[in-house]
């Protein structure tokens, strides 16, 4: 190791932090959140729950536990899909709440405003 890096360790992480916030300052600025129509809620159901089963051992031992997981059938819901609607474009977002109102904040892609109006696309959703 040099003597400069071992007297100013500092200045590399200073450097580090910087430039992962140069790097993450880089994505919001490709991005846009835009206010979509809601075209339709679909609620998301799964068949099984998978539970999480804890049970102490067999030898007793104080802080001995046995962890294992036990697949449920039941049909629970997980979220909701909801199609939206943003001048002529067509996304998909997945939330866990139902929404309220007629329009929905998300976030997208420059590029992908660019894109055909006939191609599905994924979104964020601000909360």
């Amino acid at each position: 190791m040099r003597k400069d890096d071992k007297q100013h360790p500092n200045k590399v992480v200073l450097a580090l932090l910087a430039t992962l916030f140069l790097l993450s300052n880089n994505v919001f600025a490709r991005t846009h959140v835009i206010n979509a129509s809601i075209d339709s809620v679909e609620p998301i159901y799964m068949n099984y729950k998978i539970e999480r089963v804890i049970k102490p051992c067999q030898s007793m031992a104080p802080g001995c536990w046995n962890t294992g997981y036990q697949k449920r059938v039941l049909k629970s819901l997980q979220g909701y899909r909801v199609k939206l609607s943003y001048e002529g474009q067509q996304f998909t977002a997945r939330m866990r709440a139902k929404p309220e109102g007629d329009q929905l904040k998300i976030r997208v892609s420059k590029d992908l405003l660019d894109q055909a109006s006939k191609v599905a696309m994924n979104a964020a959703v601000v909360y």
